[in-house]
């Protein structure tokens, strides 16, 4: 086993010491728990789940059809310019 930074090893005093010779020349931190605490469960890595949503985002992301201009969707500058043009067209003014 190799053991790269910020591993976590949990296990009787007994189990740990058969990595000795693998941890040597490493950092160490050890906490000492009660006997009785319970045994923590590794927490399930979800990088590659991560990885393949962010590929799914990125490839629709790509076929988003661009077009030049202003995005729509601001229905109140929509209102605004609504509001504008029949103000303007009440006092004369051709748009």
């Amino acid at each position: 086993m190799t053991f790269e930074g910020g591993q976590i090893l949990e296990g009787p005093w007994e189990d740990l010491l058969t990595h000795a010779d693998e941890l040597r020349g490493h950092r160490v931190r050890l906490i000492v728990l009660p006997a009785d605490a319970p045994v923590a469960e590794p927490a399930p890595s979800n990088q590659p789940a991560l990885r393949e949503r962010l590929q799914e985002l990125l490839a629709e992301a790509d076929r988003i059809t661009r077009e030049p201009g202003k995005p729509g969707g601001d229905r109140y500058e929509e209102i605004l310019q609504e509001t504008l043009a029949e103000k303007y067209r009440r006092i004369g003014l051709k748009l």
